[in-house]
């Protein structure tokens, strides 16, 4: 009997590993300091939650708009070791919110010196019931929020299962494993078509004047300058053709509260420590800029060596917006 086997749920489905994860654990056995920054990093992925505004389902047929139920999707996060998984219904259209949660897990990583490749798709995922709420306008929505300061995420604590099973799930691990191969988050062909589809596609109202499954905030901040503009303006191509997301472009609102700094020692090593407050782009880009030396200097392997190149060749195209030392490129 197969009746109430529910369909998969077309996600926005993100995978990426953490490279360099496994020289921390080494470190942080030692030292109690380090651990701790681990842990916490670790913690604040697994509680990244999506903004805490209802979301439309919004149905296109012609010109007519038809707006179901409002709903809150509450963001699935899955850590094991170095890995993550991230995944929300692209019902949601959230896609915007789900890249600025992956850029804040790349700027962390990167000031723990460590680095991030994965890849994002579109597609099939198990979805439970439970992981998806009223909206806060609706009846049920206004009852479950009422008197709470947090989000929803709290109210689904109790599922027992949290499943991660989806085609989409394979997709982006074979992306990661196979195509990425540089520090970078890289694009499914089947999401960049959604993404141009969703450009063309009416706005809800006459006010917006892009679809809200593909508008850029929270990425950039919401000015009048920034209205139309697309999570599109925030992907690169790469010479190999395969698109990625622009990590360290200067547009984005890195409105941060806090960030992982890597402290130099007076005769060599390290130790990382947390800043509780925003972090301008000039010193965000001086830190990544000395992460990325270190490890330009420090790796041997040749193979190792030629992601990191790739990774300073990218990032030295953006130093000059910010008056930072380009890293020197030495094979």
């Amino acid at each position: 009997m197969t009746e109430n086997v529910p369909d998969y749920t077309n996600c926005y489905v993100a995978y990426f590993d953490i490279l360099g994860f496994e020289k921390l654990v080494e470190k942080s056995a030692d030292e109690a300091e380090t651990r701790k920054v681990l842990i916490e990093l670790l913690s604040t992925i697994a509680r990244m939650r999506l903004p805490k505004y209802s979301q439309r389902n919004v149905k296109y047929e012609g010109a007519e708009i038809a707006v179901e139920n409002e709903k809150y999707f509450v963001l699935q996060n899955r850590t094991f070791s170095d890995s993550v998984l991230l995944f929300v219904p692209a019902d949601s259209h959230q896609l915007s919110s789900l890249l600025d949660k992956i850029r804040f897990v790349h700027d962390l990583l990167l000031g723990a010196g460590c680095f991030l490749r994965g890849a994002i798709t579109l597609g099939g995922m198990y979805w439970h019931d439970s992981w998806c709420l009223p909206g806060a306008n609706s009846v049920a929505g206004s009852s479950a929020w009422k008197d709470r300061d947090d989000s929803p995420q709290e109210l689904v604590e109790e599922v027992a299962a949290h499943v991660s099973i989806g085609p989409a799930l394979v997709e982006a691990y074979k992306l990661e494993s196979e195509i990425a191969i540089h520090p970078r988050l890289i694009f499914s062909g089947n999401l960049i078509r959604h993404i141009t589809e969703m450009e063309n596609a009416l706005p809800r109202n006459a006010t917006e004047k892009i679809h809200r499954a593909v508008k850029a905030f929270p990425l950039c901040s919401p000015s009048s300058d920034n209205a139309g503009r697309s999570v599109s303006d925030f992907i690169r191509s790469d010479s190999d053709g395969i698109p990625y997301f622009d990590f360290f472009n200067g547009d984005i609102a890195r409105n941060d509260t806090k960030y992982i700094h890597r402290e130099q020692l007076h005769g060599g090593g390290w130790k990382l420590t947390w800043v509780r407050k925003n972090q301008p782009y000039d010193e965000f880009m001086r830190d990544g800029r000395a992460v990325i030396e270190d490890q330009m200097q420090s790796q041997t392997a040749l193979k190792v060596r030629a992601k990191y190149m790739w990774l300073a060749k990218y990032f030295n195209e953006y130093v000059s917006h910010c008056g930072v030392e380009p890293v020197e490129l030495k094979w």
